[in-house]
């Protein structure tokens, strides 16, 4: 199977990276089509593009997502390939949420990044649309609390992500993808800094 196209230098690459099921594909399909499809395969390593506007100029954003999961050889050439980060996790996971100290490192350091040099690294809390409400089991246990899958309701709250992006100096947003709710929002707020 032929690797993937990379973009040409008209293009700016965009990297969206997370742990799986975090939303990542039905974020790129709202973000780039404005649609929501009710049934996704996720695509590794598979790009869209959107046009935007860049200091005046049109210009093509070439996104292509990755999940954690991927081949590590993978994701380091996307890495060093990219012009700008997207960290994504899912509001229902924290095993999600407490990847992103570690990609967010992983990118300063693929890209001999010193302390002040800056690349833009923007944070999502997706799925924001899920319910706070944590809703009782079977034998009295709550679910999202010490769980590692993805549940149906948000464990994760929006200081908390706040702060980790306040921490780490990056842009942060909640998103949703199903509720169309800043799915845009990550790519506009730093078009200019891609170029």
């Amino acid at each position: 199977m032929p690797g993937p196209e990379y973009p040409r230098s008209s293009e700016n690459m965009v990297l969206i990276w997370g742990a799986a099921d975090t939303g990542k594909s039905a974020f790129v399909q709202r973000a780039c089509y404005d649609v929501f499809p009710p049934e996704l395969d996720p695509f590794d390593g598979e790009g869209d593009r959107k046009l935007a506007v860049v200091d005046g100029e049109s210009r093509a954003l070439w996104i292509f997502c990755v999940s954690n999961m991927a081949a590590t050889g993978m994701v380091e050439s996307f890495i060093r390939r990219s012009d700008m980060f997207v960290l994504a996790y899912s509001v229902g996971s924290d095993d999600s949420f407490f990847q992103m100290n570690r990609a967010y490192y992983l990118i300063r350091e693929l890209r001999g990044l010193w302390a002040d040099e800056h690349v833009p690294i923007i944070i999502i809390g997706n799925k924001c649309d899920l319910p706070s409400t944590r809703r009782a089991l079977p034998g009295g246990r709550r679910r999202g609390y010490g769980s590692s899958s993805h549940d149906d309701v948000r464990v994760v709250s929006y200081e908390e992500g706040a702060c980790l992006a306040e921490q780490l100096g990056c842009p942060f947003f909640e998103t949703s993808a199903k509720e169309n709710i800043n799915a845009g929002a990550p790519t506009k707020r730093d078009e200019k800094k891609v170029v």
